[in-house]
């Protein structure tokens, strides 16, 4: 007897346990697979296993037994391991090996019309599977997509995954016109190089699924304030509890004496009454503190930014002094913001983030300035973030226009007027930043998976079989991979915005 457990569906190496038990079956051979258990087990050729499966089925309920025209007990699970294996191989090795075996099952049943249509059916495809170069997608996105936003796309999927049936609904009854098919396939297609319009391919859904004059739904079920939500769960990435951690206290000391020293004023973004001299159980756990020079006014919505990534942010106090150098020879006028984090981990690439008046030119001279003063191993290299360019020889000072309000139609704002007691809804305006149009993907991502979900449960209802259950966890952990991959799909071609 051979078997392999699908039970935690998010690891691969279960995958590939039952892969191998595929590639094992010999001709004559059926497939056992046990639901409460999700085990695959091999009955040989022969009485043993084999009279055991036939007899069992005679006393298993409608839609339970073991058979190869039971799309339940053997499509379904089948299509499940190859889609889960498929998403994190390197090559097709160890699926093509579990496809020839399971074409030995051809031997068993080439005297049954009706079983062999139902085996030649999964065959296809499997195949389809493993070939298709729409699931080509690179390992290495989603190991980054695992390290970098496992935890917000989990958190997502938790909260939106059960409460999207209505937008699905509204999706399909509405038979996604053909400009709306065409960006999705192109989003979760095969080509993902020179991608750089993704904003406009977001546009064209947001104008064609006009969510926003339906009826609304609690207001959690329009695409729009789906969006949101994901936005609003990007921005506060990595929670963490409010808690002072190993080295802080140096850390926030550091940065006042630096603060002080060059006459700096503070203010957190998300509270502008709080400061770096406020308590700091006061502080953010999770913000950006903003450093102003009272001496220099800065217009920020009509200037230029240049992005600063440290290869410490423990040292982050020797940046704030050169920057206070620099203000007082008053050859330039900026403000800057910092990313600042109790639990001392920083792993974005805007870490510092400076607004300053002037074009690319200007930026260079200051980029020059900045590296002249903080020395040589201060910066790291190669971390510009979403949409911009260097200005440094060694690539690592970014330049970037403010970003422009872009509307792509699949965010909203809701806007209140006490005076005839109402919330309207309009769609909003955002900077074409990575965090929009990161969420603006992820919410086709929640898109297309609920279409493909809904596909599945209409497919049993027809067959009179179980429909997927979210509740069930082996479920809900396959449909959540299944969620993750469309998310790394999404974002291949534009992993700078993971």
């Amino acid at each position: 007897m051979s078997s392999g457990s699908l039970e935690n569906t998010t690891s691969s190496k279960k995958a590939y346990e039952a892969l191998r038990v595929f590639s094992t079956i010999m001709a004559g051979d059926k497939l056992i697979f046990h639901k409460t258990r999700d085990i695959f087990e091999i009955a040989r050729n022969g009485f043993g296993k084999g009279f055991v499966r036939g007899f069992q089925n005679r006393f298993r309920k409608n839609g339970t037994e073991n058979s190869v025209t039971n799309d339940e007990m053997f499509h379904r699970p089948i299509i499940m391991v190859f889609k889960i294996a498929k998403f994190t191989a390197t090559d097709n090795t160890e699926l093509n090996k579990a496809y020839l075996g399971l074409c030995n099952l051809k031997e068993t049943y080439n005297n049954d019309n009706q079983k062999m249509e139902s085996l030649n059916k999964t065959l296809i495809e499997v195949q389809n599977i493993i070939n298709d170069p729409a699931f080509n997608f690179s390992a290495t996105s989603l190991e980054k997509l695992t390290t970098a936003l496992s935890k917000q796309a989990k958190l997502i999927f938790s909260q939106y995954a059960r409460a999207a049936d209505e937008l699905v609904e509204n999706a399909i009854s509405q038979q996604l016109t053909q400009p709306v098919e065409r960006a999705l396939k192109h989003i979760f297609g095969s080509v993902r190089n020179n991608r750089t319009n993704v904003g406009a391919e977001l546009k064209i859904i947001g104008d064609n699924l006009d969510y926003f004059s339906q009826k609304k739904h609690n207001k959690t079920m329009e695409i729009g304030s789906l969006s949101n939500k994901i936005y609003n769960i990007l921005q506060r990435a990595d929670e963490f509890q409010n808690h002072i951690v190993s080295g802080y206290p140096e850390w926030i000391r550091k940065l006042q004496d630096a603060v002080r020293a060059k006459n700096f004023s503070t203010y957190f973004q998300s509270d502008r009454k709080i400061n770096l001299e406020s308590d700091v159980n006061d502080h953010p756990s999770n913000d950006f503190l903003w450093f102003k020079f009272d001496q220099v006014k800065v217009n920020t919505n009509n200037c230029s930014r240049l992005y600063f990534c440290p290869l410490n942010m423990h040292n982050i106090d020797r940046f704030i002094r050169v920057a206070g150098d620099i203000l007082y020879a008053a050859q330039f006028k900026f403000t800057f913001k910092i990313d600042y984090r109790k639990n001392l981990i920083f792993k974005r690439r805007d870490l510092v983030v400076l607004y300053y008046e002037g074009d690319s030119r200007v930026g260079e001279r200051l980029s020059t300035d900045f590296k002249n003063r903080l020395g040589a191993g201060y910066l790291n290299s190669n971390q510009g973030p979403f949409n911009s360019k260097s200005v440094s020889p060694d690539n690592d000072v970014f330049f970037q226009k403010e970003p422009e309000m872009f509307d792509t139609g699949l965010s909203i704002k809701e806007e209140k007027y006490k005076e005839i007691n109402q919330v309207k809804t309009r769609t909003a305006r955002r900077q074409y930043s990575a965090t929009s149009i990161r969420a603006e993907l992820i919410t086709m991502a929640l898109l297309k998976w609920k279409i493909e979900f809904d596909y599945q449960v209409v497919k049993c209802r027809e067959s009179g079989l179980d429909v997927p259950n979210l509740d069930n966890t082996p479920t809900f952990e396959y449909e959540y991979e299944m969620f993750r991959s469309f998310v790394a799909r999404a974002l291949q071609g534009h992993e700078h915005l993971i």
